[in-house]
């Protein structure tokens, strides 16, 4: 979940205990789906990743 967009890998298989084998961004969109609270959450860290792998990042 604290991983940026960018790295999630959506065809690389992997065994996760409570989704069994599914691709790293399947699992994220996954849990997004339970909470509109996470979601958002979400969303505001993956901007953050952005603004500062684009280095826009302002005071």
């Amino acid at each position: 979940m604290l991983k940026y967009g960018k790295v999630l890998s959506s065809t690389e298989y992997k065994h996760y205990t409570m989704f069994g084998q599914l691709p790293s961004k399947s699992v994220v969109d996954i849990m997004l789906k339970y909470s509109d609270e996470l979601k958002a959450n979400h969303s505001l860290i993956q901007r953050c990743f952005k603004a500062l792998d684009d280095r826009n990042v302002e005071p």
